[in-house]
């Protein structure tokens, strides 16, 4: 099932080694007008520059090392992030 992770949340990618941590979510990337589930930057290393972010999505991730904080307010924007975008795909669970 998708879940929307909160920003903060340090996952690895599958087929990679390295640690990112979520910083967006629903984000578009200029080069081709792409939305992806998430933008990341290098863990521990932080944002270094554009051109290090890296998007990725949910179906992406295959380890989840630490889960971001999580209070109302997070919840209310998740909540509209799902009623906005991903209420419809099969794979998102609330």
């Amino acid at each position: 099932m998708f879940t929307i992770f909160p920003n903060g949340t340090i996952v690895v990618l599958k087929n990679a080694n390295k640690k990112l941590m979520i910083y967006g979510r629903n984000q578009k990337r200029d080069v081709d007008n792409i939305t992806y589930d998430y933008i990341g930057c290098l863990y521990p290393e932080g944002f270094l520059s554009p051109l290090a972010n890296v998007f990725f999505n949910s179906k992406d991730i295959n380890k989840v090392i630490f889960k971001g904080h999580c209070d109302l307010e997070e919840k209310l924007f998740v909540e509209s992030l799902a009623t906005d975008n991903y209420r419809n795909r099969k794979d998102y669970k609330k």
